[in-house]
């Protein structure tokens, strides 16, 4: 991103969140009074998404960094952390506990039904989803395929409901999907070319019990369509005019009816599917920025949990291995790596060895918290952090830090994307 793109973030409009409260568990009395004026602080990554000498900041990245500091919003939230609170270390199973309760792959996955008739650009819409957003792209029709190609009897029953240009059953394709959801890593998915009918509808909202965030419509007329099937020569057997035009009749008949029914729901975003790849994209993008402004706060907060419980093992997979950081322990100096801030983990992990004893809860409350999105592979988020920290079973303070944590989405060594915490910046909040 150079000068003109990063000046252009600095336009990009940002959603203002709601505060957010969360209660964590009790700290160590001993480790509140020892650890009063520290701080935890973020950290590296498990290592499997970036190797090597390599900085984790490209040119690019840097000019738009510099070009917020420039702007002011760094010293406008520096990135903190509140320090009395890197008390609460927990045993290996109770950290194995909240691992598995606050998880950032929620077990309601967020789903997105991609819909247009044949030849309306559903899968090159959906490549760019992907791209961009991270969104795992599932197409009824692909894995319907794949099943075909398996050779098994259920694939037998599904091509040759193809060729007659019906639609397969739905508790067929239901278990295909769902299957393939289970089976993934995510929680973002786009399912592409279903539900086909209201069956398909019922079926799937029933058996899954989940609902669509909203349906992607692409809108697209019967003379295109055709054309662009007929010119893109993929192969498929369902790809010559006789059943290029079943297919259409199939999608008036029965899925215009589903998002029919979805319209008087207001979940349909209708896309004009006419025009260019690029232009129906741009078209497109405002429907998913809010989902990676989400999922951007939700992975500060799961860091944040790791931080006050002294979860080690979810503070490292969150974040990069060489992250960079400047905070007040650090004595003005820039750090980078690992080193630094397991430090505070592990004096956590002693003083509750030592003191062996639980005290009261800690409650940590973030303040307006802002996410501006940096095109589609890096975000910052900046807040203010309350962190009500009881010193005794009747007694406590609150501290107050501002905190700026910049994260940049990577892929994984499975291929996957993924979000990590690769700086961040911490200051006392300014009191009254």
């Amino acid at each position: 991103m150079g000068g003109g793109s990063a000046r252009s973030a600095l336009t990009l409009a940002s959603r203002t969140l709601r505060t957010r409260c969360v209660t964590y568990l009790p700290a160590t009395s001993a480790s509140l009074q020892l650890l009063e004026a520290k701080s935890l602080t973020g950290q590296p990554e498990n290592g499997s998404s970036s190797g090597g000498d390599q900085h984790i900041f490209s040119k690019d990245s840097w000019q738009t960094l510099l070009t917020f500091a420039a702007a002011g919003l760094m010293a406008f939230t520096g990135s903190s952390f509140s320090v009395a609170a890197g008390a609460p270390v927990l045993t290996e199973d109770e950290t194995a506990e909240i691992a598995g309760r606050a998880s950032f792959k929620s077990t309601n996955p967020r789903v997105i039904f991609v819909l247009g008739g044949p030849g309306s650009g559903k899968g090159t819409q959906c490549a760019k989803i992907v791209d961009s957003y991270g969104f795992v792209h599932l197409s009824a029709g692909d894995l319907l395929r794949a099943e075909i190609n398996s050779g098994s009897e259920n694939g037998t029953m599904i091509q040759n409901t193809i060729k007659e240009g019906k639609i397969v059953p739905s508790e067929v394709t239901v278990r295909l999907l769902q299957k393939a959801m289970e089976e993934c890593n995510s929680n973002n998915f786009l399912i592409d070319g279903f539900p086909r009918n209201e069956e398909n509808r019922a079926v799937f909202e029933h058996v899954t019990g989940i609902e669509p965030e909203f349906i992607l419509f692409f809108d697209c007329p019967e003379e295109e369509m055709e054309k662009r099937i007929l010119s893109r020569n993929q192969g498929r057997e369902d790809d010559n005019l006789e059943t290029i035009r079943k297919r259409f009749k199939v999608f008036l008949d029965s899925t215009v009816p589903v998002v029919n029914h979805y319209e008087t729901t207001g979940k349909v975003r209708k896309i004009n599917a006419t025009r260019s790849v690029d232009d129906v994209f741009d078209m497109v993008q405002p429907l998913f920025k809010h989902f990676v402004q989400d999922d951007l706060l939700r992975a500060t907060e799961e860091l944040l949990r790791g931080i006050d419980t002294g979860d080690y093992s979810t503070y490292q997979r969150l974040c990069h291995p060489k992250l960079t950081a400047f905070e007040p322990e650090a004595q003005g100096q820039l750090v980078e790596g690992l080193d630094f801030h397991k430090f505070y983990f592990d004096l956590g992990k002693a003083l509750k060895s030592s003191s062996g004893t639980h005290g009261p809860a800690v409650q940590s409350t973030i303040v307006a918290p802002k996410v501006v999105l940096l095109g589609t592979n890096a975000g910052v988020v900046t807040y203010t952090r309350l962190q009500q920290i009881p010193s005794s079973p009747k007694a406590g303070h609150t501290s107050a830090h501002n905190e700026t944590r910049v994260w940049e989405r990577q892929k994984n060594d499975a291929g996957e994307w993924e979000w990590k915490h690769i700086h961040f910046h911490r200051s006392a909040a300014p009191t009254t």
